[in-house]
C-alpha cells in the first residue's frame, strides 16, 4: 500500500489448523526501495523445528521470490533450540529501476511446535545513499481471527495517515466490511472488501472511497477502523506521518490491533 507515495506494508497474522502449525506472513514486498526481513524465533529449549514457507503473488499465486539466500517459491528452514534464523529479500532488488513487487506468505510447522514471526520493513529513498534508512517498522504477529479494531489519525500538520493489509489464506473466499468510526465511536461509513481464497490486498484507508470525504479537509480526524470477515483473516495496521528528516518520505508507526470489535 502506498502512504504519501511511497509503499506503507503489512506485517504477519498466524494461525493453526489440526495437522499443523500455519503462520501467514500477509506482506512481503521488495524493491522500489524497500526491503523486508522475517525473524523466527524458536522458544523450545530442546527441539529443532522445521519451517516451510511458501510464497504468493497478490493474486494467490506461487510466486518466486528473490532472497539474500536465493530464489524459490518454497523455503524449508530450521530453527535450532532457542535459536532465531532471519530470512531477507535480496538487498539488490532494492535499488535501480527494480519496481515494487507486492508477496506474501504462510509459514508452516509440525503441530505442537508454534514458532514466533517477527517481520521488519525498512526503506530507503532514491535520493539518498543505499544506506541512509528514511523509514523503518517492525511489527509482531497477531493471530487471525474475523474481526479487528485499530486506532487511525489522519491529516493534521505533520499529514497522518492509516494503512492496512490483509491476506486470505483459507480455501473460502472473504468478504471484508470495514466500518470507519469518528472519536464518539459513531459509525461514519462503510465499505466492502472481497478477498479471494490465497489472495491478499493493501489497502490505504484514506484511499477508500466511502472514507474519502471524511479526510477531504486537513483537519485532524481521530477515530478508528473496525474489521469484519465470514472467515478467519491476516491482518495488520499501520500508520504514517511526514517526515522532517529524510524529505519526500514518512516515519512509520505500527498500529495497536485488538480483536474486541464487535461486528453484529
Amino acid at each position: 500500500m502506498r502512504i504519501a507515495g511511497f509503499l506503507v506494508i503489512a506485517l504477519l497474522a498466524f494461525s493453526v489448523f489440526s495437522s499443523a502449525e500455519t503462520y501467514v506472513v500477509a506482506h512481503f514486498p521488495y524493491g522500489g526501495g524497500w526491503g523486508t526481513r522475517l525473524l523466527i524465533s524458536n522458544s523450545s529449549p530442546t527441539n529443532a523445528v522445521s519451517v516451510e514457507l511458501d510464497y504468493f503473488n497478490q493474486a494467490g499465486q506461487a510466486a518466486s521470490v528473490p532472497l539474500d539466500s536465493g530464489t524459490g517459491q518454497v523455503q524449508t528452514v530450521i530453527v535450532p533450540p532457542n535459536g532465531t534464523f532471519t530470512i531477507s529479500s535480496d538487498p539488490a532488488q532494492r535499488f535501480g529501476t527494480n519496481p515494487v513487487v507486492t508477496t506474501w506468505a504462510t509459514a508452516t510447522t509440525a503441530a505442537g511446535q508454534p514458532v514466533n514471526i517477527l517481520e521488519l520493513f525498512d526503506f530507503a529513498p532514491s535520493s539518498t545513499s543505499a544506506n541512509l534508512i528514511g523509514s523503518a517498522v517492525g511489527a509482531a504477529s497477531t493471530a487471525p481471527g474475523q474481526s479487528f479494531r485499530f486506532p487511525i489519525v489522519v491529516n493534521g500538520t505533520t499529514r497522518y495517515t492509516a494503512s492496512m493489509a490483509i491476506a486470505n489464506p483459507s480455501a473460502t473466499a472473504a468478504t471484508i466490511t470495514l466500518n470507519l468510526l469518528d472519536n464518539t465511536g459513531a459509525v461514519k461509513a462503510t465499505s466492502t472488501v472481497p478477498l479471494q481464497p490465497k489472495s491478499q490486498t493493501a489497502v490505504n484507508v484514506p484511499g477508500i472511497a466511502a472514507f474519502a470525504p471524511f479526510f477531504s479537509g486537513t483537519a485532524l480526524f481521530t477515530g478508528s477502523v473496525g474489521v469484519c470477515s465470514n472467515v478467519p483473516i491476516g491482518f495488520v495496521a499501520l500508520g504514517a506521518e511526514q517526515s522532517s528528516a529524510v524529505p519526500s518520505s514518512n516515519v512509520l508507526y505500527s498500529a495497536s490491533v485488538t480483536t474486541d470489535y464487535h461486528c453484529n
